[in-house]
């Protein structure tokens, strides 16, 4: 549901430069349309690494708003890569991450990077 929010999201912008409102996707659960969280939004080409973006904190209203924001920014903004092009579009796979709060730790024997990921102050 939500890579298919992202795969909107990044196609009408690619095609038309404009924002897709979350409300509009009929396949938004609405409890991605009350809950805040970061995401992080992965597309790939052919199964390689194309593009990805992502906030550990929400920076917007809702998950749904989180996620069109980050799939436009993998789409435009990483660095790594080019803007996605129009041409390239049916050869993208989606993946979406819907992160939970970050919480600290109490001893080093309590990290887990490969499930839980890492923030270092």
């Amino acid at each position: 549901m939500l890579a298919k929010l992202a795969q909107k999201a990044i196609t009408e912008y690619v095609k038309n430069e404009k924002t897709i409102k979350p409300e509009a996707v009929l396949e938004v659960d609405s409890v991605f349309l009350s809950k805040k969280a970061g995401t992080f939004v992965t597309l790939k080409k052919n199964g390689d690494l194309r593009a990805c973006i992502g906030t550990f904190l929400p920076t917007k209203e809702n998950v749904a708003q989180e996620v069109i924001h980050n799939a436009i920014g993998a789409a435009t903004r990483d660095h790594r890569f080019g803007a996605v092009t129009e041409d390239e579009l049916p050869e993208l796979s989606y993946e979406v991450q819907v992160l939970s709060e970050p919480e600290p730790i109490e001893d080093e024997q309590d990290l887990n990077p490969d499930q839980y990921g890492i923030l270092v102050k």
